[in-house]
């Protein structure tokens, strides 16, 4: 099925413009990224989220540091 030719004459803007999209949610997605970990870090005391994570992942038989 063939397109009308005044959509035609869009498409390369269309495109280019999406392309543009892509490019700009490309480039900014790893600081958003980046931005997300550091809210939700943000107010966390560092020592003791590790011994708490570290401290799940004990060895059976192994004594878990009481931090």
């Amino acid at each position: 099925m063939a397109a009308p030719r005044a959509s035609l004459g869009a498409l390369p803007d269309e495109l280019q413009e999406r392309l543009h999209t892509v490019e700009r949610t490309t480039r900014e997605s790893p600081h958003l990224l980046l931005e997300a970990v550091m809210s939700v870090g943000r107010g966390l005391e560092l020592s003791q989220v590790l011994r708490r994570d570290l401290g799940h992942r004990s060895t059976p038989g192994r004594p878990r540091n009481p931090g």
